[in-house]
């Protein structure tokens, strides 16, 4: 009960006293930040796996359970809290009209939740370290797919980005299979094989879905109907979802498709 009220008072304090323009104040006021981290970041990735060459692997264990966990414990209540809304008005008002007008602008609630989705896409760079020390394969799609996504997130959360809403909710959708997955390999417990690809399946869904909406919005954008998206919203989730998609599709088909050579006969 008093936790009931304690995240009640919670509730009321950011409803009465918070707006979408705090947010994507925060957003622009501070949109250095990304790109200065993602700079940082790189450096990082470089030169801590080259410090780790010749270095015997970190287990971490108990560390990385704990980061998935909180990841995953993060992904499963923001998802909790995102996606309800956005389903209503899919079902009530139709998919144009729930990409066309957000409910973070009317909820400082989601609103509010949006900024942390923002802010949780520079700790997820905290993903790397573990790959790195850890001497995991490292590869172009993981450190390139975190510092995008963490730039468009923040430039589209301080430019009001109405398709935003949707972008975060699926993700978060993604992401609470995803890091419970990882939490359930880093404690050693069994996870059947085909968890993976399903995983891989669902992000490329992502991708589509994302390119989906992109392309709507680029169709009402060109014919001057009213939707709250921009030419660069546009022209950037186009490059970022391409990407991906593309991306996704290599490693996909490489580990999932592609058969393995055949041992030669002695």
């Amino acid at each position: 009960m008093a936790e009931s009220t304690l995240l009640q008072n919670f509730y009321d304090e950011i409803e009465a006293n918070y707006t979408i323009d705090h947010t994507a104040g925060f957003s622009m006021d501070y949109l250095y930040v990304p790109f200065l981290a993602s700079f940082l970041y790189v450096s990082l990735v470089f030169s801590g796996s080259y410090f780790m060459k010749n270095r015997s692997p970190l287990k971490l264990q108990l560390p990385l359970t704990l980061w998935n966990a909180f990841l995953a414990s993060y992904s499963i209540l923001a998802f909790s809290i995102m996606a309800p809304p956005l389903y209503r008005d899919v079902v009530s008002k139709g998919f144009t009209h729930s990409m066309c007008n957000s409910p973070c602008q009317q909820s400082p609630w989601l609103s509010f939740w949006a900024l942390l989705f923002s802010l949780s896409k520079l700790v997820e760079l905290g993903d790397t370290f573990f790959v790195i020390v850890r001497k995991s394969p490292l590869n172009f799609l993981h450190w390139y797919h975190h510092i995008t996504v963490l730039c468009y997130t923040w430039y589209a959360l301080g430019s009001k980005n109405e398709a935003g809403h949707w972008f975060a909710a699926i993700n978060l959708g993604v992401h609470s299979v995803m890091y419970t997955y990882y939490m359930l390999k880093s404690m050693k417990i069994y996870v059947p094989s085909r968890v993976a690809l399903v995983i891989t399946l669902l992000q490329l869904t992502q991708f589509i879905v994302g390119l989906v909406i992109v392309i709507n919005g680029t169709y009402l954008y060109t014919n001057n109907l009213p939707c709250g998206v921009q030419r660069a919203h546009l022209t950037a989730g186009f490059l970022m979802y391409g990407s991906y998609f593309i991306l996704f599709l290599d490693f996909f088909y490489n580990r999932y498709v592609k058969a393995k050579p055949k041992k030669k006969a002695n």
